[in-house]
Order: C-alpha cells, then structure tokens, then sequence
C-alpha cells in the first residue's frame, strides 16, 4: 500500500520575497517623511524662495513691534531685548539663503528617505546628514548665541530626533 503524503518543496523565491519584505512601521515613517518634505519643507522653501521678500520682512518688523511692546510692558531688560532684535535683523537679512539651505536638506533628506524605502542601508546616513544639516542650519545663520542654540535644540528634539531614532530601530531591516 503506497500512500500518497504530500511533497513541500521549499520554494527560494518565497524566502527571499519574506526577508525583502518592508516593515509596515518604515512604510508610515516613509509616507509621513515625504508629506513633511513636500507639503513643509519643498514647497514653502521654493515659494520663499520666489516670493516678495518685502512681505516676509514686512512680517518679521511687525513681530519686531509687537515684542518691543511686550517688553515694554513686563518690564525686560533692554539688553534682551536688544539681542532680540538683533537676532531678527539677522533673519531678516538671511531669508533667502536660509530658504535655499533648508531646500538642499529637504531634497537630501528626500533621498534619504527614498533610498531607505528601497531598504537602502545608505538612505539611513543621507537622511542622517540632513537632520545634522537642519541642526546646524542657525548655527551657519546666526552664529553662536542664545537663539541659535535654543532653535537647534528645538530642531534636534522635536523632529530630527525623533524621526532619526525611529529609523534607527529599523536600521535591522535594510540592507
């Protein structure tokens, strides 16, 4: 009597298909990635880029205004509030090339993410260079004073931290 057992042949393709898959938690880093690099870093870089710069300083002298009489009221010290406007004069002066710098690290950053999409190991360190990129950004803007390093800490804890810690969980997956 001869019984008929069923034959599992293990089928390669399959297992490298299993390994190659994508992590769905790096499919939801990579989807929100790329909305916060169009909708809120390409487009508004590349609209102030070509927008009248005259409306954006016209917008930062009135914040200017509205902090002097804050001041004024409560008080501060006009040394803080003289490093305020300085710090705002210095915006002022740099919109454009603040705008451009931040457009270069949004389309590293773009790379980056695409690559690790791919689950490029690489993407992972292109990313990584423009979060350091965005850090670093007040810092060449400014200079070193109190308001670049409070911006940076701002950057590093509120975004590139975060996003470059989750992508460092799944650094495991790529390849």
């Amino acid at each position: 009597m001869s019984e008929d057992f069923p034959i599992y042949e293990e089928d390669n393709n399959n297992i490298d298909q299993n390994a190659n898959q994508r992590p769905t938690f790096l499919i939801v880093l990579c989807v929100l990635s790329a909305i916060n690099i169009l909708f809120f870093g390409i487009l508004p870089s590349v609209s102030n880029s070509f927008s009248n710069m005259e409306n954006q300083q016209e917008q930062l002298d009135e914040s200017l205004i509205m902090i002097k009489d804050i001041y004024s009221q409560i008080g501060v010290d006009e040394t803080l509030y003289q490093k305020v406007e300085d710090y705002i004069l210095v915006k002022t002066n740099n919109l454009k090339f603040e705008s451009l710098l931040k457009l270069i690290f949004f389309l590293i950053e773009g790379v980056g993410v695409y690559l690790m999409f791919l689950m490029k190991r690489r993407g992972f360190f292109i990313y990584l260079g423009a979060q350091i990129g965005f850090v670093l950004t007040p810092l060449i803007i400014q200079g070193l004073n109190m308001f670049s390093i409070g911006e940076m800490i701002i950057v590093i804890v509120f975004t590139s931290g975060i996003f470059t810690i989750l992508y460092a969980m799944n650094l495991k997956h790529l390849s």
